[in-house]
């Protein structure tokens, strides 16, 4: 069993507690199916929302039960979660802490094929002699829903670019589910059919290549690539994470590595090349081809033509 929105307001006003409700109504350049991916989205809350830290307890895959330390004003406060979506009824989830409980609803309306209008429903609930502090609580919450969108809105907007493009995503069965998006190994990202690799490119790398820095080649799909130069090495990484999307173009890399914005996904070179090594080196970069000799580099598509299909 699993209660709507309405059936735990009517239980808590029963008990004697008052309400305070409202709605946020918010539009954006994403689709329904981007809204729920999103919403079911628990890894991203640690990684794309610096105020959010989830402690999880039970994740299936139609309900999340978590601690979230949430920080207010510098401080974290704990806060147990309990989100699930019925079958016939959009996503609910309520929250409690100390004397209050909240109470939310949303509701997904696809405007066109790419703006879809979302409305949070918001049951703010408090035993009566603490009915004047909701005002406040009220303000807070439009306050955290705003950061939230600011920083949720441009994942659902890549996708949308992305599909564009002819990409398509992976999901298990008509919607998603809060357990599978705990898999951050697994690729989602289903490329366009017949892309073909950009053509053969040469780098001066003193140039256009020098220390610290880096060169962006193709686009930010499955087939760009990103070279970052560290002293005598020379970085070579995809432009796109294959989890779920993301672009990797603005990620720092520490240790060699990038780390994926959305969901922490740890992503290794496709290639390295030593500069202090004289003489040629040629290696194999996903869909490409790395010949260099000197600081000359050039870059071209594999004789095979065949991009990295994605694991």
């Amino acid at each position: 069993m699993m209660k709507s929105h309405d059936d735990l307001v009517a239980a808590l006003k029963a008990a004697g507690m008052v309400v305070n409700a409202f709605t946020i109504t918010s539009q954006g350049f994403f689709t329904k199916e981007d809204a729920d991916w999103n919403y079911k989205d628990v890894p991203h809350l640690d990684h794309v929302h610096p105020n959010m830290h989830p402690v999880l307890g039970i994740v299936e895959d139609d309900k999340n039960i978590f601690i979230n330390l949430q920080r207010v004003f510098g401080v974290r406060l704990p806060l147990s979660v309990v989100s699930y979506h019925p079958a016939t009824e959009p996503e609910t989830s309520f929250t409690t802490w100390l004397f209050y409980v909240l109470i939310v609803s949303v509701r997904s309306v696809q405007v066109d094929a790419e703006t879809c209008q979302i409305e949070t429903r918001y049951s703010l609930v408090a035993p009566r002699p603490l009915a004047w502090t909701l005002p406040l609580l009220r303000w807070l919450i439009k306050r955290n829903y705003r950061g939230l969108m600011k920083d949720d809105i441009p994942m659902r907007s890549r996708r949308v670019e992305l599909r564009r493009r002819g990409y398509r995503f992976r999901r298990q069965g008509d919607r998603y589910s809060f357990l599978d998006s705990l898999d951050v190994a697994r690729s989602n990202v289903i490329p366009p059919a017949g892309a073909a690799p950009f053509d053969a490119i040469g780098v001066e790398l003193d140039r256009e290549l020098p220390s610290g820095g880096e060169l962006l080649l193709g686009d930010d799909g499955h087939l760009g690539l990103r070279l970052l130069r560290q002293g005598d090495h020379i970085l070579v990484f995809p432009r796109l994470c294959q989890h779920q999307g993301a672009s990797l173009d603005h990620q720092i890399c520490t240790n060699k590595r990038l780390k994926c914005p959305w969901h922490g996904r740890v992503i290794a070179p496709l290639a390295e090349l030593n500069l202090a090594q004289s003489g040629r080196e040629e290696r194999r970069a996903g869909a490409y081809l790395l010949k260099r000799h000197g600081f000359v580099l050039r870059v071209e598509p594999c004789v095979d033509r065949a991009p990295v299909a994605p694991a």
